[in-house]
């Protein structure tokens, strides 16, 4: 019995040591990023005073 736990416990750590490799590094952005912005043509809407209206449709 001994020798099979060992056996899962190698296969195991070899599992995780491929996702470790597999896993991407670090992302670098080209540059500075952008600051947030809006955009000049977006139109302005409006929104509700609440959340419920008063006539229920039961």
């Amino acid at each position: 019995m001994r020798q099979r736990n060992k056996g899962r416990a190698t296969l195991a750590a070899v599992a995780a040591m491929c996702a470790v490799a597999a896993l991407p590094g670090r992302a670098y952005a080209a540059g500075e990023p952008a600051p947030y912005t809006f955009d000049p043509e977006a139109r302005t809407v409006r929104g509700a005073g609440v959340s419920t209206s008063s006539s229920s449709a039961a």
